[in-house]
């Protein structure tokens, strides 16, 4: 099987997708943030990466309340760690665990 190599978006490209998105899922927006702003931040904070995008997207459409800036950022923040009851955290996913592990070093 041959690798291939998942690229992010340009980033006027996930703009658009995140605005489709957020469309898409009917996501309630505060009136402090215009599509244009949350659109922007979520290409930015997912690093333009489609899946990515799209599953924060949609965790955002589940809120009870209409999203704030402030969502993207600590939904992105937080969607890659679980914690414990104990307040441990660790990943969610092992793919970011091995990507962490050797970003830092500690394996080769």
């Amino acid at each position: 099987m041959p690798l291939v190599e998942i690229r992010s978006l340009e980033l006027e490209d996930a703009i658009a997708l995140a605005t489709r998105l957020l469309g898409v899922e009917a996501v309630d927006l505060s009136k402090e943030a215009s599509i244009e702003e949350l659109s922007h931040s979520l290409a930015t904070e997912t690093d333009r990466v489609p899946f990515y995008l799209q599953r924060v997207v949609a965790r955002l459409a589940e809120l009870d309340r209409p999203v704030v800036l402030d969502d993207v950022r600590n939904m992105v923040n937080h969607h890659h760690l679980i914690s414990d009851e104990t307040k441990r955290y660790s990943f969610r996913f092992p793919l970011i665990q091995k990507w962490w592990i050797l970003a830092q070093g500690l394996s080769s």
